[in-house]
């Protein structure tokens, strides 16, 4: 049996490499997954950030007096895919 372990020294000086490779790896996923999910978070629809550009460019006009209010209600509607107000 002590053939077996013949020159064998121990684990030796990067013995810690394994761990904190691990520990790197595990770290690295959940950061990962918390970028993620908070990508997909931001890209609900209703924020801030998810005006379309036809939105945009319908409440440029009413802002500069170009359509009455009623137009601009009817046609936000029809943006949204709701039925515009009779």
């Amino acid at each position: 049996m002590t053939h077996l372990l013949a020159g064998f020294e121990g684990p030796g000086p990067f013995e810690f490499v394994g761990p904190l490779f691990a520990l790197a790896a595990t770290v690295g996923f959940s950061v990962l997954v918390i970028i993620v999910v908070g990508k997909l978070l931001k890209r609900q629809p209703g924020t801030a950030g998810a005006r379309s550009p036809g939105l945009r460019v319908l409440e440029e006009r009413y802002a500069r007096g170009e359509i009455s209010r009623d137009d601009f209600l009817d046609r936000r509607a029809v943006l949204a895919g709701e039925r515009p107000t009779a």
